[in-house]
């Protein structure tokens, strides 16, 4: 459920926060495809975009390979997909794009 989601990223944001005040964080590099994480991430938020009848756009146009961290990078898209969704009114728009 969208409750148990909220949840579940609730804690793994606490957890994250005090490894890094542990400076225990680890970072792994890789080459990913950015753009499948914010498809992965607006998958994810369909359902809370469908609930506010929200518009969602993404108008990213190539493929966009970079070398980082695909987890730290797909918690940074989930926290601003979820807080477009939470602060745009019902029946907004959010837009999002990705480009070098």
């Amino acid at each position: 459920s969208s409750q148990t989601i909220k949840l579940e990223r609730l804690i793994s944001d606490i957890m994250d926060a005090q490894k890094m005040d542990l400076k225990k964080m680890k970072f792994s590099k890789r080459e990913f495809a950015v753009d499948d994480l914010m498809e992965e991430q607006i998958q994810i938020h369909s359902k809370l975009m469908n609930d506010k009848n929200i518009q969602f756009t993404n108008t990213t146009r190539e493929k966009l390979t970079i070398k980082s961290d695909p987890d730290r990078l797909n918690q940074v898209f989930a926290n601003l997909i979820k807080n477009a969704v939470d602060f745009v009114p019902d029946n907004g728009k959010i837009e999002i794009n990705a480009a070098r």
